[in-house]
């Protein structure tokens, strides 16, 4: 009986273990022979992912996917292995040799070149047409396209092969771009648009302003960036040497480095804006302070200096002046810890929180490890490491009455229906010093741009200009010492003066021809930065006054954004330039708050329906 029990249970267990190992056999040969089937609903099919496009504030497509084929060949196809590499040489622009490489190559199957031209996939059908090309086929697929080329490379980025970002904005917003693949009736899955807050002119200008420095100067690089000063919103994001993102595989490796976010640096005497605003604000400086500026401050070794001699100045003196020796003087007056602790709420030290990938900190030490020439040294820019986008936004406290503004590079995140996802305006981190303060340095930059500052190559004549220059010797850590040969020279200004409402800020690295001087080579091109943006951008100018028939003078005030059949991105308005919409018969308009618009509700872009509630926030 119990023999007869331990037979039956080892033909069940054989039977189990051979019925699955058949089962298993047919899946495999499922797979093998027939392919594998994804399983989906009816009437849905596995679906392709075209990836959404990148614009600019206005609309204008930066990036945008499009249908390009793949060449590929089969080697036991090809009867004429040596021909055919010299028909395709001569269609796709490669070396013949390498072309019958590829065909000759250890696998039957070889990728010719990715995505080709419409011009070049039309002359490989005529020449199959005609009956050669046996064994190469065209392979559709999707490819990224960058229409504008080099414009705005590093804050596009680029993608990869696999249609996912490597690189800036398409890496950032991956996901929203290119959404997973799911099965869906139309066989396509589409992503989001992303509208960006730069300006395709302005950044084409800007770009061609960083190029002509780069070129006559002779840099390692430019960096150009322009900001609302208002909203945070950066409307140019310039950086010379830039690269190609249809081609990225073949730009030096130089040219793909994202400086503006990831390039540190010491910035020299721009930084005077906020290190003696600081102390300002502390109560520790005022401007009836007065320091003697007689070319040398000897209190630390090795002692700080100054390139002329100004006698008695006091904080205007050394914005307009940029005196190394006066800020070392005024530095005296306030302890390590709190100019430590206020220049941290500007934000040097962490990351802005602009939304492009790889941006840097910066280097800023905490008092412990200060040295006696730490904080003198750290008040006209030294010892402190930075990086362009960190000083611009710095800049929209002193630009802000006292605001410091969280950076934007994106505007709004659109659904492929048009629904707006997401929007990105003015956002507030938090008051760095009083209006007051900020009020009085804007009026100090104004000195330096007037005859003896520093900044007078960066003066206008259409527009009241606020500006600061750096040249920041570069700090070699082989030697522990600074450089006597290579500078970083950099200029900060606003406009206009009195209420700004856009901040422009240069960085020129390692200038070897034609001068290194932040009030030579930098103050030049911000001022023509500020020429073409507040033409373009309709800024007022100085005494802008319209004159009519019955000799009636009126002032030229800023617009309410135009009207279409959507609601106008309102951000960064204040509220006296909001008050016609109260006489708008279609729209129930409530406001809430002092200031400038923070946020609104519906966001841009909504359809304008009669009745409609617009309900603007302010701070």
């Amino acid at each position: 009986m119990e023999k007869s029990n331990i037979r039956l249970r080892y033909i069940i267990v054989f039977a189990v273990t051979g019925a699955f190992a058949i089962a298993l056999l047919i899946q495999y040969a499922s797979v093998m022979v027939f392919g594998h089937r994804v399983a989906t609903t009816p009437g849905d099919q596995p679906s392709v992912v075209e990836r959404g496009p990148i614009l600019d504030r206005n609309g204008k497509i930066l990036a945008i996917q499009t249908q390009l084929n793949t060449v590929t060949v089969w080697g036991p196809n090809v009867t004429a292995p040596q021909e055919t590499a010299n028909l395709l040489s001569q269609v796709l622009g490669i070396p013949p040799a390498i072309v019958l490489d590829k065909i000759r190559g250890t696998s039957d199957y070889a990728v010719i070149e990715r995505n080709i031209t419409p011009t070049q996939s039309k002359d490989i059908r005529q020449l199959k047409s005609e009956g050669q090309l046996l064994g190469v086929s065209l392979q559709p697929g999707f490819a990224r396209n960058y229409p504008e080329k080099s414009l705005a490379s590093h804050l596009l980025g680029f993608v990869g092969i696999d249609n996912h970002g490597l690189a800036g904005i398409e890496y950032q917003y991956d996901k929203e771009l290119s959404p997973p693949a799911v099965a869906s009736p139309s066989g396509t899955v589409y992503g989001d648009q992303i509208f960006l807050t730069i300006d395709a002119n302005a950044q084409y200008e800007m770009e061609k302003l960083a190029r002509k420095a780069y070129d006559y100067h002779d840099a390692q690089a430019v960096m150009l960036l322009a900001m609302s000063a208002r909203t945070g919103d950066v409307l140019a994001y310039a950086a010379y040497p830039d690269f190609d993102p249809n081609t990225f595989e073949t730009a030096p490796p130089a040219s793909l480095r994202n400086f503006p976010v990831n390039y540190m640096y010491e910035p020299g005497s721009v930084f005077k804006l906020f290190s003696l605003t600081s102390m300002m604000q502390l109560g520790d400086l005022t401007e009836n302070d007065y320091f003697n500026a007689d070319g040398i401050y000897n209190k630390v070794s090795p002692p700080v200096t100054d390139l002329g001699i100004y006698g008695r100045i006091n904080v205007q003196g050394i914005i307009k002046y940029s005196s190394n020796v006066g800020a070392s003087y005024a530095s005296e007056l306030v302890s390590k810890d709190n100019l430590y602790h206020m220049l941290r709420e500007y934000g040097f030290g962490e990351q802005t929180g602009v939304d492009i990938p790889g941006e840097e900190k910066g280097i800023f030490r905490t008092p412990e490890f200060w040295t006696a020439r730490s904080k003198p040294a750290i008040s006209f820019g030294q010892e402190i490491s930075v990086t362009a986008m960190q000083m611009i936004t710095a800049a929209t406290a002193i630009a802000n009455h006292g605001v410091l503004l969280k950076p934007h590079v994106v505007k709004r995140i659109v659904a492929p229906d048009g629904r707006v996802v997401e929007s990105f305006g003015r956002t507030p981190v938090r008051e760095v010093i009083s209006p007051t303060i900020a009020d009085k340095m804007l009026g100090y930059m104004v000195t330096a741009t007037q005859p003896g500052g520093t900044a007078i190559m960066a003066h206008s004549e259409e527009y009241d200009v606020a500006a600061k220059t750096g040249t920041a010797q570069v700090y070699n850590p082989k030697t522990g010492t600074y450089s006597p040969t290579d500078f970083i020279a950099s200029c900060m200004g606003m406009f206009p003066a009195n209420d700004p409402q856009i901040i422009v800020y240069t960085v020129i690295i390692d200038p070897r021809k034609n001068g290194y001087l932040g009030g030579i080579i930098a103050a030049p091109v911000v001022h023509d930065a500020i020429v073409y943006l507040g033409n373009y951008f309709n800024v007022p100018r100085k005494g802008d006054k319209l004159v009519d028939s019955r000799n009636r003078i009126t002032v030229v005030r800023p617009q309410l954004p135009q009207f279409t059949d959507t609601i106008p991105d309102f951000t960064g308005l204040p509220k006296r330039q909001l008050m016609p919409l109260f006489d708008r018969g279609d729209l129930k308009v409530t406001i809430t708050g002092d200031g400038w618009v923070a946020s609104q509700s519906p966001p841009p872009g909504t359809k304008i329906t009669k009745g409609m509630e617009l309900h603007l926030e302010l701070h």
